[in-house]
């Protein structure tokens, strides 16, 4: 689902060099371990691509505005630090990494214009003595298009000395440009199945809205892990469900801060059961930029008939990483 505006930064190594996990003769520096080149997570939270993925995916989410910045580290693992000044060369080869990300996502990146940063370094240095070396890249997240998803490539080209790692000598970070109402919001109100009244909703819940444009974001729901809205069955097992293929997508018209529309971020009559979502026109349906709060109701409708009713507020808790 993530259609927030993205930019991809990729480290990719060569397939000539040895991942760190294979198996064959290594030369051991006195720390034991095998001396490996790779690109650190330990800026990022955990990556949002799953295990599967041909790369792991890392997400960064800024403001609109003119310039920001995005700090990475190369670093030199083996158990102790490097012995040597150890060049890193890069370029910006990688278009294969995108179209490959692509269609394992069915994903729609394409390289960032020229013209949107700047800073791309040609190569690092972890000197002697450290375990890392950091560069930033400048971008400016007030000149993309919000309808395209962006993608700046990084490509180890090689090194003066070590392996480069082959779990995280490629890594993805989506840097995303967020509108006024992305955020991490706490969700209360009540919902009414009116096909099983007993269900409940499971309120209050935690959710990340995603910017999708510059009036639009996506919600996901942290409490389930994806999109979608949890809710109590009430029967004897005290189960708690949720309804696939549905999750709302709110549109609000920036200039006045009122909703103007909410559909199905899945599409609308998405699934087997054709849900869609719709604006009930009987709420507040507006943001308070004062207090970062807004009210919402909407329903959904499964084959053609209104099933659910919902009456939300979102409470702004902080920003998204």
């Amino acid at each position: 689902m993530k259609k927030y505006l993205g930019i991809l930064l990729l480290a990719i190594s060569t397939t000539s060099l040895t991942s760190c996990l294979k198996d064959g003769p290594v030369n051991l520096p006195p720390g034991g371990s095998p001396p490996v080149i790779e690109f650190s997570t330990n800026l990022f939270v955990a990556p949002t691509s799953d295990v599967n993925s041909p790369v792991a995916l890392y997400t960064k989410s800024y403001d609109v505005v003119p310039s920001a910045t995005l700090e990475l580290t190369i670093g030199y693992t083996g158990g102790a630090p490097a012995p040597e000044d150890i060049t890193v060369n890069l370029d910006n080869e990688g278009a294969d990494k995108i179209a490959a990300y692509n269609e394992y996502k069915d994903a729609h990146y394409e390289m960032l214009p020229a013209e949107f940063f700047s800073g791309m370094p040609s190569s690092v240095v972890i000197k002697k003595g450290e375990n890392f070396a950091k560069f930033t890249v400048t971008v400016k997240p007030d000149q993309f298009d919000f309808a395209k998803s962006y993608a700046l490539p990084f490509h180890i080209a090689s090194v003066s000395s070590g392996t480069v790692s082959g779990n995280y000598g490629t890594i993805l970070v989506s840097v995303g440009a967020k509108n006024k109402y992305d955020g991490v919001y706490k969700v209360t109100g009540e919902y009414h199945d009116l096909s099983f009244p007993a269900y409940t909703g499971y309120f209050p819940y935690t959710a990340d809205l995603e910017t999708i444009s510059a009036g639009t974001v996506d919600v996901f729901n942290e409490d389930l892990g994806t999109y979608g809205f949890l809710f109590y069955t009430n029967n004897a097992n005290g189960d708690i469900s949720y309804y696939g293929s549905f999750s709302p997508e709110f549109t609000f018209d920036p200039a006045t801060n009122k909703i103007i529309k909410v559909e199905n971020a899945y599409g609308q009559q998405a699934g087997a059961n054709k849900r869609s979502a719709e604006l009930d026109p009987t709420g507040v349906n507006e943001y308070d930029p004062a207090t970062k709060t807004f009210k919402v109701k909407y329903f959904m409708y499964q084959l053609g008939a209104k099933r659910l009713t919902f009456d939300e507020t979102y409470t702004y808790q902080g920003p998204r990483p």
